[in-house]
């Protein structure tokens, strides 16, 4: 499914999707492509039933980031983003919380196979749902102080219904962790995350709500 998704971005379409596919691909070509750069990042969590794959790189002297993620369920769908952050620290020097302002370009793809728990759908074709949507919203990150090797963080994003096109509806991403430095460039981390949407025809969508694993490569 996550490779017929990736596929389904070469039709053409409305503008905001083709800003969306430049926005996911400009992301996922990051994490692909061989990082010199240094304040780069690629993190990959998972629990039973789903993986989701983060790369990261930000620019201090321009005090930008992006990146681009992406999610599957093997039950519900994929979920693809391509973000971009104003950056800067947002708490003080001796005690720093690096924070992120920005947007985040989603597409959204439910599992042809799902079926919704709604009485309508049973014993029938349960419409195909996908959309694009602007998400705005952030992040945050930063370290216990005189235990540097803790860390925590998380991001909160949100797309309302005038943002979100083709069957997505509404879009909201909440997710907080906690890390461990085992390396100076690898960190692992547990966390806790809520992936929903609302669509056109089957309602609220729960892509995925519950703990994960994962782990950070800093590049």
């Amino acid at each position: 499914m996550l490779i017929d998704s990736l596929q389904k971005f070469v039709n053409p379409g409305h503008r905001l999707r083709h800003l969306a596919k430049l926005g996911v691909l400009a992301g996922l070509a990051f994490m692909v492509a061989p990082v010199k750069a240094q304040n780069a990042s690629v993190s990959l969590d998972l629990n039973d039933d789903a993986v989701r794959i983060t790369g990261q790189q930000i620019r201090p002297a321009r005090q930008v980031s992006f990146g681009g993620s992406v999610f599957n369920h093997q039950d519900r769908g994929t979920v693809l983003t391509g973000d971009f952050h104003i950056i800067g620290n947002a708490a003080t020097k001796a005690r720093p919380i690096t924070a992120g302002l920005g947007g985040r370009l989603v597409y959204t793809d439910v599992d042809e196979d799902f079926v919704p728990a709604d009485p309508i759908f049973i014993g029938g074709d349960v419409p195909k749902q996908k959309g694009y949507g602007l998400a705005v919203g952030g992040f945050f990150n930063g370290q216990i102080p005189n235990y540097d090797r803790f860390g925590y963080g998380g991001h909160l994003y949100f797309s309302p219904d005038v943002l979100a096109f083709g069957d997505l509806k509404e879009y909201a991403d909440v997710w907080l962790y906690g890390s461990y430095s085992v390396l100076r460039n690898g960190d692992v981390y547990v966390g806790v995350r809520s992936l929903k949407a609302d669509f056109k025809a089957i309602g609220d969508f729960n892509f995925d709500t519950g703990l994960h694993v994962g782990f950070t490569l800093k590049f």
